[in-house]
């Protein structure tokens, strides 16, 4: 057990904390288990996890709560751990990123070590550490192609607020059942406009059909200029359901030759069992590991590729949106001057592309 002297600070108020770590070794698969104590205005913080950069986050979440942020190195909003650092060095080192290069040993701080500088939210600091570790797409204009829409008459069922309708689901059921009743409805009125694994995906991917966007192709033309076939689901106030497909071509984007190595959703291959929000959680490393090894084994992936996908613990934070669908995860490596890119869809959907420099002639 070690006991430190440290700061909390609010706006321009600072106060005096104890911080406490802990750190107990599990005879069980070798694990460990760390509690970090804060006591502040004579108040006990614990929480107790399996690494201490993660339990430093649960106490750090209950300080946000009377606006207080600690003054440690570990709550800076350019620092986050790597896989290793957590699984192996038990979350009490973490490597202080920077834009546009991958951290290295000099890049090492110490999670507990003092700081009053450049200190944030948890929230803040996972959104940080995601932009710096991914590389930044601006917004750029596009084109839509090759529309076809497909409406039913209004469907006085499907004429249900949605905010109510979302507190008596989380009321009487804890979360969204399976086969949701307005989901059966719009696919028995708009059915044919989609095949049955689209309707489970879109469904998989969202509580309500009130608004759901699916990436079934994606690809480059003769000219360089990327596109994505996209299906647009929604459902207006007077229960009219409208699905749309649509080619999206990107024509403010870098133009790029795209090879798309795998795509277990347009090959009609099931989903796998990956899920962002498994990859991105401030849990265990055993999903980034994972798909580590079935990136690895499907031997699409150059070696160097995959090492600069993994190396890093990329999935730990959040990695944005992929062109128009809805959350994901991916990771991206180079090899041999073309880019790699691993995405994993809300469904659990798997693709795999190929980037290379476009070059007119």
């Amino acid at each position: 057990m070690t006991e430190w002297a440290r700061t909390a600070h609010r706006g321009s108020e600072t106060t005096p904390v104890t911080l406490t770590v802990d750190v107990e070794r599990s005879g069980t698969g070798g694990r460990s288990r760390c509690s970090v104590t804060v006591v502040i205005d004579g108040v006990e913080h614990v929480a107790v996890e399996h690494d201490a950069f993660e339990a430093l986050c649960r106490v750090r979440l209950e300080l946000e709560h009377e606006g207080w942020l600690l003054g440690v190195e570990g709550a800076r909003i350019d620092v986050w751990p790597s896989g290793a650092a957590r699984d192996q060095g038990g979350g009490l080192r973490a490597y202080r990123l920077r834009q546009g290069r991958s951290p290295g040993p000099a890049d090492l701080v110490d999670v507990f070590a003092p700081t009053a500088e450049r200190l944030a939210t948890v929230a803040e600091q996972r959104a940080a550490a995601g932009a710096a570790l991914r590389t930044p797409r601006a917004a750029a204009p596009y084109d839509d192609v090759d529309e076809v829409v497909s409406v039913t008459g209004p469907c006085e069922q499907l004429v249900v607020d949605r905010s109510l309708r979302g507190r008596l689901r989380a009321a009487l059921s804890g979360g969204r059942r399976h086969g949701d009743e307005r989901w059966q409805i719009v696919r028995s009125l708009a059915g044919d406009a989609l095949q049955p694994g689209e309707w489970d995906e879109a469904e998989a991917l969202s509580d309500g059909p009130d608004d759901v966007r699916l990436v079934t192709t994606i690809g480059a033309d003769e000219d360089g200029v990327r596109w994505s076939d996209l299906v647009d689901i929604g459902v207006d106030g007077s229960g009219t359901v409208r699905v749309r497909r649509f080619r999206r071509r990107y024509v403010g984007r870098t133009r790029a030759h795209v090879e798309v190595l795998l795509d277990t959703r347009a090959q009609g291959q099931p989903p796998t069992e990956f899920r962002p929000t498994d990859l991105a959680a401030l849990s265990a490393q055993r999903q980034v590991d994972a798909l580590h090894r079935y990136v690895d084994g499907l031997a699409l992936v150059p070696a160097p590729a995959v090492d600069a996908m993994f190396w890093l613990d990329r999935g730990r934070v959040p990695t944005g949106r992929d062109d128009d669908q809805g959350a994901n995860t991916t990771f991206s490596g180079l090899a041999d001057q073309a880019m790699y890119t691993v995405l994993v869809s809300g469904a659990g959907h798997v693709r795999i592309t190929r980037e290379t420099e476009f070059l007119s002639h």
